[in-house]
Order: structure tokens, then C-alpha cells, then sequence
């Protein structure tokens, strides 16, 4: 793994979106983790500190509520930008009040879109 990428943790239980955001992330040049729900979401956080989180809302095991919580009361964790993904309608400002950087839902973006909210994310946390 080349330790100048940057990493994105991947949290999606659905294998075919999950294959999908893994090769438009890596065609661009990222390192990509997945986790297949909240828990190894919060286990793989603390193990490969992504430099972003593109997390689905409804999750096995723990949702992304749930793991948005558990991260942003972690202060060796709560830096670490999230953008969510979701189709069902949730409260965005709710979420952003949280901490999430953006809330996005997933029939309205392609893959492509996706990577450039990933990079403008990336972008507007490192200028701060």
C-alpha cells in the first residue's frame, strides 16, 4: 500500500455498490478499505485511520448513526471527514450538525460524482 494515498474507508453492505466505489476510488488513486457494517466500520477506523469515511447510512450490526456518534466523541477520530450516502431520506442537517461533511443520496450521483465530492472533501478539510 503506498503510504502517500490517501485512504477512504469504504462502509456499504451492498457488494455491487461496494465493488463500485472501490474502482472509481482506486482509478483515481486512493487506498481503499471496505467494511461491510457499523462494527467493522469502527474496527477498521481505528486500525488503518482512512482520511475519509464514505459511509451508508443503514448498516448491519451498528447503523451510520450510529458510527457517526461513536466517532465524533472519539478525539483521536473526530477529525476524520464523513460523507454520507444514503437513498432513503434522512435528516441532513441533523447529520451535519453531527459532524458529517456532506450527506449524499445515492440514486442522485454517479460513481464519478461521488469521487469528486470525495476529492473537494478531502480538499476544504486539509485547507482547515
Amino acid at each position: 500500500m503506498d503510504e502517500n494515498k490517501k485512504k477512504i474507508l469504504v462502509v456499504e453492505d451492498d457488494q455491487l455498490l461496494r465493488d463500485l466505489y472501490k474502482e472509481f476510488l482506486e482509478s483515481e488513486g486512493f487506498n481503499v478499505e471496505i467494511a461491510i457494517d457499523g462494527q467493522e466500520c469502527i474496527d477498521k477506523v481505528k486500525l488503518v485511520n482512512p482520511n475519509l469515511i464514505l459511509l451508508d447510512i443503514f448498516l448491519p450490526k451498528k447503523s451510520g448513526f450510529d458510527v457517526v456518534e461513536e466517532i465524533k466523541k472519539d478525539p483521536a477520530l473526530c477529525k476524520i471527514p464523513i460523507i454520507v450516502l444514503t437513498n432513503i431520506y434522512i435528516d441532513r442537517e441533523e447529520l451535519v450538525k453531527k459532524g458529517v461533511e456532506r450527506c449524499l443520496i445515492k440514486a442522485e450521483v454517479t460513481p464519478g460524482q461521488i469521487v469528486d465530492k470525495v476529492k473537494e472533501t478531502l480538499d476544504s478539510s486539509s485547507s482547515n
